[in-house]
């Protein structure tokens, strides 16, 4: 217990007194870890919620990449010059979810190497997490609007 308090105060979440500070109040109101809701409200904050709930969504499942040479191809090729999963995983979801037919989200996945059932289950842990994004009383506003300033991933 003397662990999570540290860890809550590290976070911000909790002041000395253990008493809740605003942004621990918030993350009460989230059914996610506390590092990713903190990370669901910078989102919010710098504009970028669409990227930061599909990054929270793979945070809390399992990989949508499977374990074979071409998957670790498609996270380098996705993620290009930054090298990074986390820019990997957001190409990889947002080209699967422009696919609209089941058949071509299926050849999309087996084309790539990415896990069709995994990524079905991130959907809904996003739909799941923004939902209590929106509880927490987080705005989604700028969701359509995509900030190249602050958010970028090429």
């Amino acid at each position: 217990m003397v662990a999570a308090l540290r860890s809550l105060r590290l976070l911000g979440a909790m002041d000395d007194r253990n008493d809740l500070t605003p942004l621990g109040q918030h993350l009460a109101a989230m059914p996610v870890d506390a590092q990713i809701g903190k990370m669901l409200i910078y989102g919010a904050i710098l504009r970028c919620p669409e990227q930061t709930l599909t990054m929270a969504a793979g945070l809390s499942s399992r990989s949508i990449f499977l374990r074979d040479v071409l998957a670790d191809e498609t996270k380098v090729r996705l993620s290009g010059r930054y090298m990074s999963d986390h820019i990997a995983l957001l190409k990889a979801v947002e080209g699967w979810q422009a696919l609209r037919q089941e058949s071509e989200r299926k050849e999309y996945c087996q084309k790539l190497g990415l896990h069709a059932e995994g990524l079905k289950q991130l959907w809904e842990i996003r739909k799941q997490v923004s939902k209590s994004v929106v509880a927490a009383k987080l705005s989604l506003d700028h969701a359509t609007r995509f900030d190249k300033h602050i958010c970028v991933y090429v």
